[in-house]
């Protein structure tokens, strides 16, 4: 079994606690939301949010994000949502920090006590 890791849009990897990389995809940020609305348009009874992501992570992996390959810029990002993105990276960037000092402090604590 092959094992795959889907980047989304505005997830981060941290390296230690002295790196941050932020992703940020609004292209398919714009693609989950029109699939999102195409799946729940077809199904007549309440689903899941968890079926809702393995659909889209089936359509994706069999359409792509794009059928244009030389048109990656997402037209329909606006000012707005990139503000709102900004404040997104921001928090994010609060609580990798705060994560990375509390595990810090744990392996500090832990080599005290031992």
């Amino acid at each position: 079994m092959e094992y795959f890791k889907y980047l989304n849009h505005l997830d981060r990897i941290c390296i230690g606690h002295s790196m941050l990389f932020l992703f940020r995809y609004p292209l398919q940020k714009f693609r989950r939301q029109e699939i999102t609305q195409k799946i729940l348009s077809e199904q007549n009874d309440d689903i899941e949010p968890d079926e809702i992501e393995r659909m889209f992570g089936d359509i994706i992996e069999e359409q792509g994000i794009t059928t244009d390959v030389t048109d990656l810029v997402c037209k329909d990002y606006s000012e707005a949502m990139i503000l709102e993105d900004d404040n997104a990276t921001l928090e994010g960037f609060e609580s990798a920090y705060e994560e990375s000092r509390l595990e810090d402090q744990s392996k500090a604590e832990q080599n005290i006590l031992e």
